[in-house]
């Protein structure tokens, strides 16, 4: 039997809360699991446990609440994940591994898998969080239009497997901006939005705040006016803080961004994807968040 309790985990007057593995740091995952299950932790499996031959199944077997994210598994040969890639084996093998995604979601209860946008290009993974190389975002309509393929397939298979699939916005830093332009697909509201209208109800946004903070600045556009723009199409968010230069996943303060936003987003998920931290700190990062939508930060 299906075991739904994931998606069951709090009520209306609770955040819907989760943390990252990468909060854990190098914890086993076995050591990891058994913390949140007697801590009635939602785990969100990330990328940054490297490849281990066991962590599928360690995935399916867990006691607690989980959802899959974009890379976990991790794979035996890293790749980059891209969905826009022109490459056709490329595109395939990204289509392939979110397949698994779904498949991981929907056998745990959880209610999504989500994975990064696509790229104009296809850059090394090395190349992640530094200046991308191989990349064409002169080509954005053709990239977009393979995007656009993958993206509808996966949002139907979703469907069938009674979950969603979301996409997270891409952090963009100004080392990869030439003339405006830049090769990461969905950084801007307006493709998100777009992605969402031509995609279908399956299909939805995993808002990533350090992501977005970093972008804004990039770009120069108003982050709080995407907040706004893309807000009734967001189903997650992924919370850490960072100097809007790169993406370094800090802990949450009272003067974190974000917060003024909270209202608008109590019955989504929040997912906490900072550097690692004692429960004592998770815990307190939780009602920090909570209080700041109008919840009880106690629960």
């Amino acid at each position: 039997m299906t075991d739904r309790h994931s998606v069951d985990h709090t009520s209306v007057t609770s955040l819907r809360f989760a943390v990252s593995t990468m909060v854990f740091g190098q914890q086993p995952l076995e050591e990891t699991i058994p913390v949140a299950v007697a801590h009635d932790l939602m785990l969100e499996f990330s990328s940054g446990l490297g490849h281990h031959h066991k962590l599928e199944n360690l995935y399916r077997t867990a006691g607690c609440a989980r959802l899959p994210h974009n890379y976990f598994p991790a794979p035996e040969e890293p790749f980059l994940l891209n969905l826009a890639s022109l490459n056709d084996q490329l595109w395939q093998r990204s289509i392939d591994h979110c397949h698994l995604g779904l498949d991981l979601a929907s056998c745990s209860g959880a209610p999504f898998f989500s994975a990064h946008a696509g790229y104009c290009g296809d850059p090394s993974p090395d190349d992640l969080g530094n200046v991308m190389t191989e990349v064409h975002p002169e080509l954005r309509q053709e990239y977009w239009g393979r995007f656009l393929d993958a993206v509808k397939h996966l949002g139907a298979e979703a469907a069938q497997a009674n979950v969603k699939f979301l996409i997270e916005n891409h952090v963009v830093i100004e080392d990869n901006v030439a003339a405006g332009d830049h090769p990461f697909l969905c950084a801007t509201s307006e493709e998100a939005l777009s992605l969402k209208e031509e995609a279908g109800p399956s299909v939805g946004l995993l808002l990533d705040t350090g992501h977005l903070k970093v972008t804004a600045n990039s770009l120069g556009f108003d982050r709080d006016a995407f907040v706004e723009e893309v807000a009734g199409v967001v189903e997650c968010i992924h919370h850490s803080d960072n100097d809007g230069i790169r993406d370094t996943n800090q802990a949450l303060s009272l003067d974190y961004w974000f917060l003024r936003h909270m209202r608008k987003f109590g019955d989504v998920l929040h997912v906490l994807e900072t550097r690692p931290m004692s429960l004592e700190d998770i815990f307190s990062q939780r009602s920090l968040l909570s209080s700041a939508a109008g919840l009880d930060p106690c629960k």
